[in-house]
Order: structure tokens, then C-alpha cells, then sequence
């Protein structure tokens, strides 16, 4: 590998390509791709309409998080070196190529006879549930309390098992421009509050859930290495109802922005942190601000691969401090394009000797920490006096 994913024939120029050939590039690190990013607009509002039934504090209307959880992110190429839900297909030829990145939905487990005596299972995740709907969190529901939303996504089990979530293929390459093609495929579930469980059709006529599978289709044409990080045309969305009826597309991926991702630098790594896709803002660093009696400075955080987590991490030594080793941030993705953040001061003695949180923040945003409530420690160089501010860095 090379200079591009499963590419062993690229030039300087970077004419020569496999995946991503483009024309008027300085050197090759014109054409350095980590992935590509997806941001949707915000999704339709879904009901849920048996309010009668709700308990005290539950919701009934929100926008379809699941649609951003989803979909509104970084897809990393190199994400299939730790994780079997990216299949790379390099094709035959280098005009011939195809990455998919497989979106799982697990939360719900829903059951259907398709007609025939075989028991099928729709894996598929809630629009929103009680803890997520009136995001970010101010309710203190578990979501087990309430009844999701009666619409569901999911990807798995429609046109024949299909996990396919999202495709990026091409390259229609002539030797000067060429022609990338992304699609995004997914399905929408009706779902029977009250009666827990799917909708289904007519059992003299339906055996199906009622469901519609939506594939959208978008473009990048192409020639130049800067127009090969252009947006993405949006050109058609293709739709199947199940023979139960249709549901409508909470997403709105017609509005959304698609681009490839362009590596800061040739040394820089492409951090798989994908839901943490602030597009003017670099995934793989972050920059901490430390202000107070006893340590003053700015410190760049490094970003570390971490499943449940965007995990970065400062290393001491820290000036007016030894007692510090060093400094790690977690940044959690919330359902509705917003983050939370925790930070561990780590003694030299390895254990935690602070633990601070942010409120919910933005892309571009820079907020503070506070002492969480749980930490009851001695905090070493009465750090808990200091402000402590978590900013981005820009691309």
C-alpha cells in the first residue's frame, strides 16, 4: 500500500493511481485519501402516535437521530484493518473498484414468518428512544421506560440479506477525468407501539413487514486533484415497498454534503474517530488549554484508536507539575450531532487523579471541564483550580 487504499501503482504526479487518479497535482500527497465523509441536514420529525399510552417524561415527537447515527459521519478506508464491516473490492482493474461499508443495526430483534413456515429477523435500530428524543439528554429516562419511535432503520435484512449500507465505486477514468459513484442504501420499518411489534400486511395477500428499502445515488466528475475533494452531486433515489405498503424516508439524503476526506498531511494518520466529522476540523488532534496557579500551556492531544470512544492523549512532562504522566480526553458522540467530553489527569503512578466532563458542545466549539461528580480524589497540583478548555484543530 502506497499512497491510496490497496493501491500499488501510484505516481508522484498521481496520474497513475489505482483508485484515485487526478491531474495537476503538485506530488502525491495531492491525492492522500482517508475516506469520505457524509453530512446530512436535519432529519424529518417521526411520532410516535398513541400518546395516550406515554408515561410522564416521555417523548412523542423528535427528529430521526438514527439517520444521523448512522449515516452522518467519516467512512475510513483504512477502517478494515481492525474491523470486518468494511469489505474492500479492488476489482480487476484500476477503473474497476468498490469499498462498502456495512451500517449494523442491533437494538431491535423483530421477528416475521415470511409466508412459507421460515421465521426471518429485521435487525434495526429505533428513529429515537426515550433517552435520546429530547437530545442532548436533558431527561434522565433509560430507554427502556418509554416506547421508541414507530419508525425503524435498517440495512440487513431487505432485497435478499443485503448488509450493505454505504458504497463508494468507480473509477470511470479516460486518462484526464473521470467519474466516482457513491450510494446509500437502507430501509424504513413500521413499527407497532402498543402491540410491540411490525407491521405487517394482509395474511390472505402479505406475508412481509411493511417497509421501503430507499437506495440514493450520488457523483463526483472530476479531473484536477482539488476537484477530486469537490461535493458530490446528489442525482436519484430509487424506492421498494414491501406488498404490506410503503414508509416514508425520514433521512433527507437528497440535501445531504458528500466529499472525500483529504489527509492533513503525507505523515498524518487517518484516525478512525468516524463520528466526530466536524469537516473544517482534523479527527486526528485535538488541542487542550490549561490555565491556573501552577501549570500554564496548550497541548496537543493525539488521537488513538478506541471502539466506544474518540480517545486522545497528552504526554507529560508538564511544566510546574512532574506529578502528572499524562492527559487523556474522550470525546462520546451524542445522537443528534453533538458531543460530550471526559478527561483523565493520570498521576505518575498510573491512576486517575482527576476526572473533569464537559457539557454537550459542537463541531468548532470549545468547552470546559468540570469536575465530574463522581471524582473524590486528592487532584495533584491543585489542578481542580485551573480552567481546563478542550478546542478543535483546524483542518
Amino acid at each position: 500500500m502506497k499512497h491510496s487504499p490497496g493501491c500499488l501503482c501510484c505516481g508522484d504526479d498521481c496520474t497513475d493511481n489505482c483508485y484515485f487518479p487526478c491531474t495537476g497535482g503538485a506530488d502525491n500527497t495531492d491525492c492522500l485519501i482517508c475516506g469520505i465523509d457524509i453530512q446530512l441536514p436535519t432529519p424529518d420529525t417521526v411520532d410516535y402516535d398513541d400518546a395516550g399510552l406515554l408515561d410522564e417524561g416521555c417523548g412523542s415527537s423528535a427528529p430521526c437521530w438514527a439517520c444521523y447515527e448512522a449515516f452522518d459521519k467519516r467512512f475510513t478506508f483504512f477502517y478494515y484493518f481492525r474491523d470486518p464491516d468494511v469489505s474492500p473490492n479492488p476489482g480487476d482493474t484500476c477503473n474497476d473498484w468498490e469499498f462498502s461499508w456495512f451500517s449494523t443495526f442491533s437494538q431491535y430483534n423483530l421477528f416475521y414468518d415470511d409466508g412459507g413456515g421460515v421465521v426471518k429477523t429485521i435487525y434495526a435500530d429505533a428513529c429515537w428512544v426515550s433517552n435520546n428524543y429530547n437530545c442532548p439528554y436533558e431527561n434522565d429516562l433509560d430507554w427502556h421506560q418509554c416506547p421508541p419511535a414507530g419508525t425503524l432503520l435498517s440495512t440487513s435484512w431487505v432485497n435478499k440479506g443485503n448488509r450493505v449500507g454505504v458504497t463508494l465505486s468507480g473509477n470511470e477514468w479516460d486518462g484526464s477525468c473521470g467519474k466516482l459513484t457513491l450510494t446509500v442504501r437502507y430501509a424504513a420499518v413500521e413499527y407497532s407501539l402498543s402491540a410491540g411489534v411490525i407491521i405487517e400486511g394482509d395474511p390472505m395477500v402479505c406475508q412481509d413487514p411493511k417497509w421501503t428499502e430507499f437506495v440514493h445515488t450520488f457523483e463526483l466528475e472530476y479531473c484536477t486533484c482539488t476537484e477530486l475533494f469537490g461535493t458530490f452531486t446528489y442525482v436519484s433515489t430509487s424506492t421498494t415497498d414491501s406488498c404490506a405498503g410503503g414508509v416514508d424516508d425520514p433521512c433527507n439524503f437528497s440535501g445531504a454534503t458528500i466529499a472525500l476526506v483529504k489527509r492533513p498531511e503525507a505523515s498524518a494518520f487517518c484516525y478512525v474517530c468516524d463520528c466526530l466529522n466536524c469537516t473544517t476540523n482534523r479527527t486526528d488532534q485535538m488541542s487542550l488549554s490549561i490555565s491556573g496557579p501552577v501549570v500554564n500551556g496548550t497541548f496537543i492531544l493525539t488521537g488513538f484508536f478506541n471502539s466506544l470512544a474518540c480517545q486522545y492523549l497528552a504526554e507529560g512532562p508538564f511544566e510546574g507539575c512532574d506529578d502528572i504522566k499524562n492527559i487523556e480526553v474522550r470525546i462520546y458522540c451524542l445522537a443528534c450531532d453533538l458531543f460530550v467530553a471526559t478527561i483523565s489527569v493520570i498521576h505518575q503512578n498510573n491512576y486517575v487523579a482527576w476526572y473533569g466532563l464537559t457539557d454537550a458542545f459542537g463541531c468548532g466549539d470549545s468547552p470546559t471541564f468540570s469536575q465530574h461528580p463522581l471524582y473524590s480524589g486528592t487532584p495533584p497540583c491543585d489542578i481542580d483550580s485551573h480552567t481546563i478548555q478542550l478546542s478543535f484543530v483546524s483542518a
